[in-house]
């Protein structure tokens, strides 16, 4: 990793991973070849990310010397990128946010498993009405994590331009799952 590009603020110890980004190389109109501070500047990355217009395929040979490498298409490229390419800048774009989104709802997810769990374990030294009340509850919150985990799985099963469709469903169970767990306030 080359500590030049980092904050000040920031020790290389705290580095995870280092990824490298490149686009527009429209290979060999730009260039015949990349120019070695390409490989200067990449040098001891762990992933190469190509951000689309590659040109010829090349150059992610040349790329991959430095580190593994993932590409998308552009809208400038041969057949055969577009071909050995399968995602243009639009789905990786798409791709992306749709990652964050269900990140976001499976930790909301992981956390009502939990409670449902807590509230089992509960329930199992209460008597009487109050076991029923939380019993009741815990269907509701069951219902909702259940509800949650289908509206994820449909969102993760569609074509990466058509998860929008499934965002709000998700949304809606993200919704229903924090009102049951708040009804279900322990």
């Amino acid at each position: 990793m080359n500590r030049a590009f980092l904050p000040p603020t920031l020790s290389a110890e705290r580095v995870v991973a280092c990824f490298g980004l490149i686009s527009d190389t429209h290979m060999p109109k730009r260039w015949r070849e990349l120019p070695p501070a390409v490989f200067d500047l990449l040098q001891g990355v762990d992933l190469v990310l190509h951000a689309g217009d590659v040109g010829e395929l090349w150059v992610l040979d040349q790329l991959s010397t430095i580190a593994p490498t993932l590409a998308v298409h552009g809208n400038d490229v041969t057949e055969e990128a577009q071909r050995e390419l399968q995602q243009t800048e639009a789905e990786f774009q798409a791709s992306q946010e749709r990652d964050a989104f269900l990140t976001t709802a499976e930790a909301r997810l992981a956390e009502g498993r939990q409670r449902l769990e807590e509230m089992e374990a509960r329930s199992e030294n209460l008597s009487g009405e109050e076991k029923e009340a939380l019993e009741a509850k815990t269907d509701d919150v069951e219902s909702a994590v259940n509800n949650l985990e289908e509206q994820i799985d449909e969102a993760k099963s569609v074509e990466i331009n058509k998860w929008r469709e499934h965002e709000a469903a998700v949304n809606e169970a993200v919704k229903a799952l924090d009102t049951a767990l708040e009804a279900a306030q322990m």
